[in-house]
């Protein structure tokens, strides 16, 4: 089910994947993290409970010793559904796996450029108007 803050992507979009490596006291896992295990693999579940791996596992491009990152194209015959992104990596011998949600949906179905449209008369979100944000002005007077 789609919720009015999840963010929909399309068919042919790049959508960067982040995963940061960490123990779980919060403290970084850069000292035990092999930094050649961090993958993402993207799947999804078909009706009959079936999972299909859309991206197999790939390695990751490291941006801090702790954090790296995937520019997924979501592929053209992709299904409008809700995908399953996993990130693993080997923290001190162990692996270690994260999810997250990804939700593909249909363009055909946004009518106008500031409103979302899911289904046939639901209208999800308003995004931001496209008009420029006027910049902070200092007051005016002597200080």
């Amino acid at each position: 089910m789609v919720l009015l803050n999840d963010v929909v992507h399309f068919r042919g979009e790049t959508v960067a994947l982040y995963a940061t490596f960490k123990l779980p006291s919060g403290e970084s896992a850069q000292d035990l993290l092999d930094a050649n295990t961090p993958t993402v693999h993207v799947e999804y579940a078909t009706p009959a409970n079936q999972i299909v791996i859309i991206l197999p596992p790939t390695p990751m491009v490291r941006m801090t010793n702790e954090r790296f990152y995937y520019n997924w194209v979501v592929p053209d015959n992709a299904p409008m559904t809700t995908f399953n992104v996993v990130f693993s990596g080997n923290i001190d011998d162990g692996i270690t796996k994260s999810t997250q949600e990804l939700i593909v949906g249909n363009p055909a179905l946004t009518t106008k450029q500031n409103f979302l449209r899911y289904g046939p008369h639901s209208f999800l979100a308003r995004s931001r108007t496209y008009e420029p944000r006027i910049s902070p002005q200092m007051p005016k007077g002597t200080f």
